[in-house]
């Protein structure tokens, strides 16, 4: 019997849980990659408009997030993508300018980067909890909370570069905050 208590999610389990999105829910994994690979919040990723992409260098810039209110500003911070996440928003990116039902000009705010392709309009939070707990139900994982993503990816870039001041501005954290 599986606890309902949340788990601390192991970076292994969080690479297999990852392949299990990326194979049963391709559209929505680039959100799932980025809060993995940058330690970005969910409502960060869901407020990332087009505008927020450089692809030379493959490059995301947050300054805001959303939520219940509306979008919440941050202080900007640029975030530096490998090269396959990078070619992954790309294409993100470009189909979100060319694919959507009206022009370009008839938008007048940018349009959001992690969107359902099908429907033109953005992913919603409760829809990649969804997500989220059909993967760790079809995986058999005891449940461990998605915000392990973040955590994860701070575990992974500590390692590469052992400095907290580092991590808190990667994070959009004041230096002091990270422990």
């Amino acid at each position: 019997m599986r606890s309902r208590e949340n788990k601390v999610m192991s970076i292994a389990q969080q690479d297999r849980i990852l392949l299990a999105i990326k194979r049963m829910y391709p559209l929505e994994y680039p959100v799932f990659a980025l809060m993995d690979e940058v330690g970005l919040r969910q409502s960060e990723a869901l407020a990332l408009s087009t505008e927020d992409f450089t692809p030379h260098p493959a490059k995301i810039f947050v300054h805001t997030s959303i939520t219940k209110l509306g979008l919440k500003s941050r202080h900007t911070r640029g975030l530096p993508l490998s090269t396959g996440l990078g070619n992954l928003i790309y294409e993100l990116a470009n189909s979100s300018v060319s694919d959507t039902k009206l022009p370009r000009e008839a938008h007048s705010h940018p349009r959001s980067l992690l969107m359902n392709p099908k429907t033109g309009k953005s992913w919603t939070t409760q829809h990649l909890l969804n997500v989220w707990r059909a993967v760790l139900n079809e995986l058999g994982v005891d449940q461990v909370r998605m915000l392990d993503l973040r955590h994860n990816s701070v575990i992974r870039r500590f390692r590469a570069r052992p400095s907290k001041a580092y991590i808190a501005k990667i994070l959009g954290h004041p230096p002091r905050k990270v422990s």
